[in-house]
């Protein structure tokens, strides 16, 4: 199945560009002197995009088909291949992603977010700029002697939080993971 794209693929890229800001993965970039490199840029927006449209089928539809998932998973992965990743390397890349799938999946089954613990369930749940900020660090080495990778995870679960309660009226419609409803 080919990806879905959704009609306004612009203003979602508009969407992923703010997140970007909002994450502070553009400062990330600037620190690192990538801003500059716009096919690196474009790669990340691609992979996000990407994620996107997974997340996007995942809160929209009850029942998920396997097929459905394939197409979504082979953009993700595929997204991934043309930044030069391996398929081992992007098993490891995505796996978080899909754990995250998994909760999300779960409440079809009256399993729901409030099963895991708060830490768990936003640590897994800001897996995408997550993986977005690692593929900025593997790009960049010297990026760690400047800010630790590891130093983000507060600021990554924290804004994930903030995510959440600003989209209480907009996940209310939707079959979303979001752990404050």
């Amino acid at each position: 199945m080919a990806t879905h794209k959704y009609p306004a693929e612009k203003a979602t890229k508009e969407k992923i560009k703010e997140l970007f800001t909002y994450r502070r993965l553009t400062d990330l970039m600037s620190l690192s002197n990538m801003a500059k490199d716009e096919k690196f840029a474009n790669h990340l927006i691609d992979v996000q995009y990407q994620i996107y449209m997974l997340d996007g089928y995942l809160e929209s539809q009850w029942e998920i088909h396997k097929k459905d998932l394939i197409g979504y998973w082979d953009a993700i992965k595929d997204s991934l291949r043309q930044m030069g990743y391996k398929k081992k390397q992007i098993s490891s890349l995505v796996k978080e992603i899909e754990e995250y799938q998994q909760i999300e999946r779960n409440c079809r089954k009256d399993i729901w977010p409030t099963s895991v613990s708060f830490k768990n369930f936003y640590t897994t749940k800001s897996c995408d700029v997550r993986l977005i900020r690692h593929l900025i660090y593997k790009s960049h080495i010297d990026l760690e002697n400047l800010w630790k990778e590891k130093a983000w995870a507060y600021y990554d679960m924290i804004t994930e939080i903030n995510d959440d309660i600003a989209d209480l009226e907009e996940d209310i419609k939707t079959y979303n993971g979001n752990r404050f409803l």
